[in-house]
């Protein structure tokens, strides 16, 4: 499917759609644009790599967060792996 044929089927323009698909707006029509797609919502959030404004206070209210996504990044793991020790260590934590 095209940019423009998709922004016709949502009904938005295909310059809004290119700034949404390069994160540079945000919209309500995530969920238009997952079913015109056939897929999931929760695949297109996956992709947002924009901080919502929650997270945006969350980190600001507790700066060692950044140094510790440095930390994670600096280890050369991939999120998929970091995810999974995290996991692992909280379960074993609560046995």
């Amino acid at each position: 499917m095209t940019l423009k044929a998709l922004a016709e089927t949502v009904g938005v323009s295909a310059p809004f759609l290119s700034d949404v698909e390069h994160n540079r707006r945000s919209t309500d029509k995530l969920s238009a644009f997952a079913q015109a797609l056939g897929v999931d919502e929760e695949e297109l959030q996956r992709f947002d790599g924009r901080l919502s404004q929650d997270l945006k206070q969350w980190i600001s209210d507790n700066p060692e967060v950044v140094q510790l996504l440095r930390e994670l990044r600096s280890s050369g793991k991939p999120p998929d792996e970091l995810r999974e020790l995290l996991f692992n260590t909280a379960v074993r934590a609560k046995e």
